[in-house]
């Protein structure tokens, strides 16, 4: 008979490879249990338990967090308008050069701001003329606009309403005041919510009926911003916007700073299109 040297009470040092293979199959055992707490196979797993509901609480806790009315958020012009409290995201190389995307919070909302310098003299009142053309960004703006209309102008200002086709989401809409206004050397145009379409009434409740599914976004504020410096053209364009429904302002964050250069893209292409066409005989 062999007679075991090894002490019972002698302590065994567990193989590390097989300690780190225990805790990830673990984690992935967990990780599948919660999937299928779906299905209430969670509870028959006791290991898993604690770890499952812990992260399913923090994961409702953030959804709730994500899920914030716009009510909740005032961003004001004059808040917008102010240089102070940007913070650079990104600087972007497009067709037209660099934008520089930045980033600021007004009254704890995510608004954004992208500025291209342009190596020519562009044709400003032109660009002002585009921006404030509701009707022509069907055709020039890669934002996906399907249908707008003019509402109503002035000397200073505009009314005009836009509807934006967005899939897998409900389309959103939107009814605007823009003004056309100077800042020194500058030249702006920059808008505003209507709330409920403003002084068309009628106009409002009739794009209501048409459009039942369409999101009105709570949150439309925002500017461009054009001034020649030498020989070049800075183009601005800032934007808070918060598009309502079920999409929430982190993920119209992400959208808006990963879109934003397009919008100056758009711009300055169209107006070079269109100064090209204005200097041919």
């Amino acid at each position: 008979m062999s007679v075991s040297t090894s002490s019972p009470h002698q302590k065994v040092t567990p193989n590390p490879m097989t300690t780190v293979n225990t805790n990830t199959d673990q984690r992935l055992l967990c990780r599948r249990a919660w999937v299928e707490s779906v299905l209430f196979t969670t509870f028959l797993n006791p290991i898993c338990v604690k770890r499952s509901m812990t992260l399913y609480t923090n994961l409702m806790y953030s959804t709730l967090l994500l899920i914030t009315s716009a009510q909740a958020y005032n961003p004001t012009w004059a808040e917008l308008k102010d240089s102070s409290g940007w913070t650079i995201q990104d600087t972007v190389q497009t067709k037209v050069g660099a934008v520089v995307v930045k980033k600021k919070l007004i009254d704890g909302f995510p608004c954004f701001s992208g500025t291209a310098k342009y190596p020519e003299q562009l044709n400003i009142p032109l660009m002002i003329e585009i921006a404030s053309d509701a009707e022509s960004a069907i055709t020039w703006s890669s934002a996906g606009i399907t249908d707008a209309k003019t509402l109503s102008v002035t000397n200073t200002s505009v009314d005009y309403w836009q509807y934006l086709s967005i899939p897998v989401f409900s389309d959103r809409m939107w009814f605007l005041r823009g003004y056309f206004e100077r800042d020194g050397e500058a030249f702006l145009f920059r808008w505003e919510k209507l709330d409920n379409g403003g002084p068309h009434k009628e106009f409002y409740k009739a794009k209501i009926e048409q459009f039942p599914h369409a999101e009105v976004t709570p949150i439309n504020l925002g500017a461009w911003r054009i001034q020649q410096v030498d020989n070049t053209t800075v183009v601005q364009y800032s934007i808070c916007s918060h598009p309502g429904g079920s999409i929430s302002p982190m993920f119209q964050s992400i959208a808006t700073e990963s879109t934003l250069p397009n919008n100056l893209v758009d711009m300055i292409q169209e107006t070079k299109r269109q100064m090209n066409l204005h200097e041919k005989p």
